[in-house]
Parts: C-alpha cells; structure tokens; sequence
C-alpha cells in the first residue's frame, strides 16, 4: 500500500484521496503500483487527463494498456491534432465496446474520412502489439 501512495503522490494526488478510492472500491488494492503508474503515466501525461480521473474511475486500471488505452487513446490525440475532434471525451473512448468506439469516432465521418480514420486506428493497434 505505501507503493500505491507513492505512485498517487507523485501525480499529485493526497493519502486521503487514495484511501477515499480504496473505500470506493476496495478491490482496486489489488493492482500493482507498476499497473498504477503506467495507467496514470499514459493517461496523465501523454493524454493529458487529470490525475484525479484514476480515482473517479477505477475500472480505467483494469483496462488493456496495449488492447485498448494506448491504441485509442494515440488514435484519439491524432484526431485532436487533424482537427477531426475539439476534445477528448474519455468515456466515449475508453469505456465502451469496440464497435460504439468505431461508431462514435469513424463511422459518423464522410465515407473517405472513415476509411482513412479505420486504416489509421488499426496502424495504432499494430504499432502497440508489436512494442
């Protein structure tokens, strides 16, 4: 547990922040610090979501980093910089099916768009799996 509390510290987030999210969810003392700090790294500083979002929604830690976090989410951050979206909803790209994530984020483009876009997102899960 005091690895946890590092990990929380160190993005800025208090002792009694964490023990409010073990409360909330008492299963989430069963992840690792490294599972912690590789989740709240990518989201936090690559994607740039407040630390806090890792308290108000635990189950982001049970998530695949190399099957869904980090594919969408680098998929999600060229979007951004295209100007194809104004912002990152992380509900809409991390905490639905594959099939809603394709709809929301391809499927609602111009046909050339989103054969474009699907080519783009698979480029991204393959970029992952083979790291």
């Amino acid at each position: 547990m005091v690895k946890e509390i590092e990990v929380f510290e160190k993005f800025g987030l208090s002792e009694e922040e964490l023990l409010e999210t073990f409360r909330r969810n008492p299963l989430f003392i069963r992840y690792s610090d490294e599972k912690l700090m590789i989740t709240m790294d990518f989201l936090v500083n690559k994607m740039g979501f407040s630390s806090r979002v890792i308290t108000k929604r635990t189950q982001l830690v049970q998530m695949s980093m190399e099957k869904k976090i980090v594919p969408r989410g680098l998929f999600a951050l060229d979007l951004l910089s295209k100007g194809v979206i104004n912002r990152i909803n992380l509900q809409a790209l991390l905490e639905c099916s594959d099939r809603v994530f394709i709809d929301n984020f391809i499927n609602h483009c111009r046909r050339a768009e989103a054969s474009q876009l699907l080519k783009l997102y698979h480029e991204k899960l393959l970029k992952v799996q083979h790291l």
